[in-house]
């Protein structure tokens, strides 16, 4: 799903860390439009490249809502997770976030392979890659 129109935007979740920052200003360079769901004192939401801010659910389990309600109040045409937890959380409602953008983070079976080090040792083994013993 490209960026359909100038009014798309990417939604950044959560824009609290330097590689939400990262990509907040990488897009914004590009003239996309970015919102930012933030927690309090974060610093990627204040770039000037971030157009809109809102703040991250208390209940983390609201985030797939929340992100929903953003995707269809704004015309966000792609979701960005910048950590491990927002990509969990978000996971969990993939299949119905996916109807309405595009989710650039990986599916859950990718991110267990990455998240559960012993599974990455054991696939990297398998492929013949050197590993240290621990």
């Amino acid at each position: 799903m490209a960026l359909a129109s100038a009014r798309a935007a990417v939604l950044v979740v959560p824009a609290d860390t330097f590689i939400a920052l990262t990509v907040i200003r990488s897009l914004g360079r590009k003239g996309v439009r970015v919102l930012g769901l933030r927690s309090p004192g974060s610093i990627a939401s204040s770039s000037r490249y971030c157009s809109a801010v809102r703040e991250m659910p208390r209940d983390k389990d609201d985030l797939s809502r929340v992100a929903l309600e953003l995707v269809q109040q704004e015309n966000i045409s792609h979701i960005v997770a910048t950590s491990d937890a927002a990509i969990l959380r978000l996971n969990r409602d993939r299949d119905v976030l996916e109807k309405h953008a595009t989710l650039l983070f990986p599916p859950p079976e990718i991110v267990a392979l990455a998240i559960h080090k012993d599974k990455t040792l054991e696939l990297a083994l398998r492929a013949g890659v050197p590993c240290p013993e621990s």
